[in-house]
């Protein structure tokens, strides 16, 4: 697994500068990894469970720039910001990727 330590910003740290389709395919393997250790019990479920659903909602915002509601505020800016670094490596502007680009103005106000 990618976060040995079963936490999102991890993993996004880890494929920062991956092309999108790297990233998709990256986080659908890391949670399949996260659901595989449940079914196993080889770690707190609970925690594995949370791991695996919070890379599903991610997959779901880069592939459609939709946010689940229940998306906490914490992930849903770390989804930005992953958002925002794969479209600076392809070199094209967030509105390509699903509807990103009416958040770019509120990622700006919250980290500057």
């Amino acid at each position: 697994m990618i976060s040995s330590n079963l936490n999102i910003e991890e993993f996004l740290n880890a494929v920062e500068g991956g092309d999108y389709m790297d990233i998709l395919l990256l986080a659908e393997l890391e949670a399949t990894a996260a659901e595989r250790l449940v079914i196993q019990n080889k770690l707190n479920s609970e925690y594995c469970k949370e791991y695996a659903y919070s890379l599903k909602e991610f997959i779901c915002f880069l592939r459609y720039g939709i946010r689940a509601p229940d998306v906490n505020d914490y992930c849903w800016q770390v989804f930005l910001v992953a958002c925002e670094n794969v479209a600076e490596v392809m070199n094209v502007p967030l509105r390509c990727y699903g509807c990103f680009s009416k958040y770019k103005t509120s990622l700006t106000q919250n980290f500057s």
